[in-house]
């Protein structure tokens, strides 16, 4: 009661006053308000751009690199010189290009084994050929053979090939006739750098022409 008769006795200017006042209060509080709201709304825009632009970057950054890993893919010659007959010899894989790529880092071939999958004799390798054991960088199973100190265009790599065995049980001479009319099926894992590819083969190794 005694605010309300203060306020009744107040002069017709001060209330006046008082009233201006408090709607400029209002106002100051609700125009902070609006900038806050403002600034969180520019700060997300601004975020959302960053991401945007990142994106687009990533995007340009990945479609470069496919176009350099496509420009620079290896291409290889196949060639064989023969130690006994056609059952053995060293068989070169040469890096003949391209002139820009200039050198691998590491290469990594495996014989593709046709019967990867099914049930198969133990130890067997399921293909015409197999890698010589006891030659660094072969694996125990003569399919694997790593080349870590890469090679350079123009340059082979060289492993030492035999004929297969037939798995117990087998007629030797079916073996032959299946096996060893089949073109020797390879997969070139090779890196330069950043790049890196998996490159499949098939060699007809006897067609070969014979390195002197």
């Amino acid at each position: 009661m005694a605010v309300r008769s203060k306020l009744e006795r107040m002069p017709a200017a001060d209330w006046v006053n008082l009233t201006a006042s408090s709607i400029i209060g209002i106002g100051a509080v609700t125009a902070a308000a609006i900038n806050a709201k403002a600034a969180v709304q520019a700060a997300t825009a601004a975020e959302r751009a960053a991401d945007a632009a990142e994106a687009s970057r990533s995007i340009a950054a990945s479609a470069e690199h496919e176009r350099r890993r496509d420009r620079l893919t290896p291409e290889f010659s196949f060639g064989i010189r023969w130690s006994m007959g056609a059952d053995e010899g060293w068989f070169h894989i040469n890096l003949v290009g391209p002139t820009a790529l200039e050198r691998l880092d590491w290469a990594r071939v495996t014989i593709r084994d046709d019967q990867a999958g099914r049930p198969q004799a133990a130890g067997y390798l399921y293909s015409p050929y197999r890698l010589r054991s006891g030659v660094d960088g072969v694996d125990e199973e003569r399919r694997v053979i790593e080349f870590k100190e890469g090679v350079l265009v123009t340059d082979p790599l060289v492993c030492f090939i035999e004929r297969t065995l037939a798995p117990p049980g087998a007629n030797d001479f079916m073996w032959r006739k299946d096996q060893h009319s089949k073109p020797l099926r390879l997969l070139i894992e090779c890196g330069r750098g950043d790049l890196s590819w998996a490159l499949p083969y098939e060699v007809n190794v006897p067609g070969l022409t014979q390195i002197r």
